[in-house]
């Protein structure tokens, strides 16, 4: 589908001179104005939730979506309009009308920057809180930087590189949801650690209970790692190999086992002898 948009989408680039001498550029104009129809589309379906699956709000979220679909093709286009800063400028990214301050490109973040926005869980009466502080260039996260999301009941953080938005590179996670506490270091692409990496679960008070390093698929140890087990003033009590996937991993090996091993042969040599 990207491909055939992508088609329909071409066009040459051009940058031209308005009548005061400012360059402008065609493609960038019309970012300019899909970006408009987003944010009137978004503030209807954010409003009208309740009439999901009717012929108009379909229409409407069909729109949305296509509109999108257009405007990260046109986020790529290269434009030779010099960087400006701009101020808590209204900016939409993945559907979510936001605020950006920082270095600006015509008519999306180009340079370091932060952006800030709320957005509704859809079904769910709660805001989350995003917060991207990293470098932009195509409209997009790319480059170092980092990016937190908190609502009341959950939250992330995300330091490290991205691509086109994507943690993508070496970088640092944090995880924390219901009884899900937990951080994780090593090489990421399209959001997840795939490679050698540490994944350490943490209690209430973000003390490290248990760290696992090893090689990881998508955040889950794969196949066996080194592990680490501390009590909750962080003296180690435990350290082995352990089995994945997590976060209840299986102990192949560690000094409690051997320890429990040896009192069940004493126990029997006790008993025989």
């Amino acid at each position: 589908m990207k491909k055939i948009i992508s088609l329909l989408l071409a066009m040459t680039m051009a940058v031209s001179l308005t009548a005061c001498g400012e360059p402008t550029c065609k493609d960038c104009e019309k970012v300019a104005e899909i970006q408009i129809e987003l944010k009137e589309l978004n503030e209807y379906i954010m409003a009208n939730r309740a009439y999901e699956g009717s012929q108009e709000f379909d229409e409407k979220e069909s729109r949305y979506y296509d509109l999108h679909a257009q405007l990260e093709l046109l986020m790529e286009h290269e434009c030779t309009i010099p960087v400006t800063e701009v101020e808590n400028k209204e900016y939409i990214m993945g559907g979510i009308i936001g605020k950006y301050t920082g270095e600006w490109k015509s008519s999306a973040p180009y340079g370091h920057g932060v952006y800030t926005a709320e957005s509704n869980i859809t079904n769910e009466d709660m805001k989350v809180k995003y917060v991207y502080d990293c470098e932009w260039s195509g409209g997009f996260p790319n480059g170092y930087g980092s990016v937190s999301a908190t609502c009341s009941n959950w939250e992330y953080y995300y330091e490290g590189n991205f691509v086109d938005s994507e943690y993508s590179g070496d970088g640092y996670y944090y995880y924390r949801s219901g009884g899900t506490h937990y951080d994780i270091t090593g090489p990421f692409s399209d959001g997840f650690v795939y490679g050698n990496g540490t994944r350490r679960e943490l209690d209430s008070n973000c003390n490290v209970i248990f760290e696992v390093k090893g090689t990881f698929k998508g955040n889950n140890l794969s196949g066996r790692g080194e592990f680490n087990e501390y009590d909750s003033k962080g003296n180690l009590i435990d350290y082995g190999i352990v089995e994945g996937p997590g976060p209840k991993y299986t102990k192949i090996q560690s000094v409690q086992l051997d320890k429990a091993k040896q009192q069940a042969n004493d126990a029997i040599w006790d008993i025989f002898f």
